[in-house]
């Protein structure tokens, strides 16, 4: 039985992590191709209608989450805010 590593000399948190949306650029294979990127999709937007969808979910596709603040940063950030807005 061969043991699949999806990367292999990534840290421990990234090892079998397989959306590469979530591992940072340095521990990414820099050799793998980009890809056709939007070519594949042009097919199918024939119609303005499908095309506009088309466009929404390739940009969908590329959105990141926004992270989570804990009730103590934003704490953090609302003095940092009332002293700059003081001075």
């Amino acid at each position: 039985m061969v043991n699949m590593i999806p990367n292999p000399n990534a840290p421990d948190e990234y090892k079998y992590e397989t959306d590469y949306r979530k591992i940072p650029r340095k521990y990414l294979n820099p050799k793998i191709p980009q890809g056709r990127g939007k070519i594949k999709w042009q097919a199918f937007a024939t119609l303005p209608q499908q095309f506009e969808i088309l466009e929404q979910i390739i940009k969908d596709q590329n959105k990141i989450e926004k992270p989570l603040l804990t009730h103590d940063s934003l704490d953090n950030l609302d003095q940092i805010y009332q002293i700059k807005i003081q001075n």
